[in-house]
């Protein structure tokens, strides 16, 4: 009976990468199996902080705008400071930043649509346009694919919603990859998959991955020493488990509990 292996990121003698989303776990001696018999795992537990930013600096965090201040027509950059934000917060930021640049706190509203996903922005003066065109601008900000982005400015004829479906958080669904296992497929590519997760819960809430019926996957290596385990997204990019400065900030606790058996032939497998 190999007992059930329970990773954390913050235990002794673990290595913690990409801002605590990988750690690395070395064995010493290591679990030995039969290499005569087949075996497999599966996660039964994972409890993860929901603390993900959706805004990170560089890649989403740049609001372009213009707006006539003094008779004059000029251009403004608002940068979003890092962090996971809902909708009201994001819309405090950025009136923070048009109060600050223009004196005026109510240039744009933003109003999320549940049904839809949408995030609408509208204007508030006749004055005012948003920059869409460049990388990182406010379709990224509010989730939407920059491929599928407006390629004008928005001006007050024109209320934004254009383009796909936009999700404030674009975490969709958090995957635990693990090193040992021969996994499964994520976006049609060939990835170690041990579990896959669903945020559903409100932020800076725990998401409790407790399956009803577990996934075993294939063991791929009968010695178990330097096993490795990471969550990515479904665009298999490393989590940012809640850190903002990464000089200073210690990553949110997030734990999986792994069980490993012998393969019997009445494992629910991986489809692809």
């Amino acid at each position: 009976m190999i007992p059930p292996l329970f990773i954390t990121n913050n235990s002794i003698g673990s290595i913690v990468f990409e801002n605590g989303s990988k750690v690395q776990i070395n064995l010493n001696p290591p679990i030995q199996l039969d290499p005569n018999k087949k075996y497999c795992a599966a996660a039964v537990e994972v409890d993860i902080v929901y603390c993900f930013p959706n805004i990170i600096t560089g890649q989403n965090d740049t609001f372009y705008f213009s707006e006539v201040v003094g008779g004059n027509l000029t251009d403004f950059t608002c940068q979003i400071s890092q962090g996971l934000y809902d909708v009201a917060a994001l819309q405090d930021e950025i009136n923070r930043w048009t109060q600050e640049k223009c004196q005026n706190s109510k240039l744009f509203v933003l109003e999320a649509d549940p049904s839809s996903s949408h995030v609408y922005v509208h204007f508030m003066t006749t004055t005012c346009s948003i920059d869409c065109t460049g990388p990182h601008n406010v379709m990224t900000i509010i989730g939407y694919p920059f491929s599928d982005g407006i390629l004008t400015p928005v001006t007050h004829v024109n209320d934004f919603y254009e383009g796909a479906k936009a999700q404030l958080n674009n975490i969709l669904n958090v995957y635990l990859k693990a090193s040992f296992v021969s996994g499964s497929y994520m976006n049609s590519q060939n990835s170690n998959i041990l579990a896959s997760i669903t945020p559903d819960v409100d932020p800076f809430s725990t998401i409790m991955y407790r399956p009803q019926f577990p996934i075993f996957v294939p063991i791929s290596d009968p010695a178990l020493s330097n096993m490795t385990f990471q969550l990515v997204d479904q665009n298999n990019n490393p989590i940012n488990v809640g850190v903002i400065d990464g000089s200073t900030d210690v990553p949110e606790l997030w734990s999986a509990r792994i069980v490993i058996r012998e393969d019997n032939n009445d494992n629910i497998g991986l489809l692809k």
